[in-house]
């Protein structure tokens, strides 16, 4: 009951931080403004994270999460990479689209790790991660006729686009033409991609 009790608050404190960021900006994430948003006494934020860094990567890790999660759903039922690819791109744009507000909060979160010199290997660890998976989400669809190389490649190139994507989307919020900017980009991978299986 009392584990209950302590993720509740946890994740009680996720939200009210992610809030105050997307609101606010991550220069206002502070103790106060947290405590303020989740309705509780500064003090209180103690009792579940050893301080405001902690609270933060918990943040940091869930988001993260939430991306594996994605890409797991997406690449289900698939039998191609070429499929693959253009599922897992437009799930995550949709996913963008319907909660932008916690996308602004992650770029926000691994722009400010950058910032700081003894955090900026987690920003490094976010992005090999993502990396990570989706090259372990397709690989095991390519049948060897792609390289492990390539597929990081290709990897990387996704994460790139969906990156500006999303960006020129919370930028804009023109959806529009975001969308046709994403299927173009989803065109090109996945020309490249029968190119590699035709050489």
């Amino acid at each position: 009951m009392q584990r209950v009790a302590l993720q509740d608050k946890r994740e009680n404190l996720q939200q009210a931080l992610l809030r105050v960021i997307a609101r606010d900006g991550i220069e206002q994430a502070t103790v106060r403004n947290i405590a303020a948003e989740a309705n509780i006494n500064p003090a209180a934020i103690s009792y579940a994270f050893a301080g405001k860094d902690e609270l933060m990567m918990s943040l940091h890790l869930a988001l993260q999460a939430d991306v594996h999660d994605v890409i797991t759903q997406a690449v289900k039922a698939c039998s191609t990479i070429e499929e693959a690819v253009a599922k897992m791109a437009k799930a995550y744009f949709e996913h963008t689209v319907r909660d932008p507000d916690r996308q602004r909060a992650h770029m926000e979160l691994t722009l400010s790790a950058l910032a700081r010199v003894e955090s900026r290997e987690i920003a490094k660890m976010q992005y090999e991660g993502y990396i990570k998976q989706l090259v372990d989400a397709v690989s095991q669809l390519d049948g060897g006729c792609i390289s492990k190389a390539d597929i990081t490649a290709i990897a990387r190139m996704g994460l790139a686009i969906m990156d500006g994507v999303i960006i020129q989307y919370l930028s804009t919020h023109n959806l529009s033409a975001c969308r046709k900017t994403l299927n173009l980009g989803i065109a090109l991978l996945v020309n490249h991609c029968k190119l590699l299986k035709e050489q």
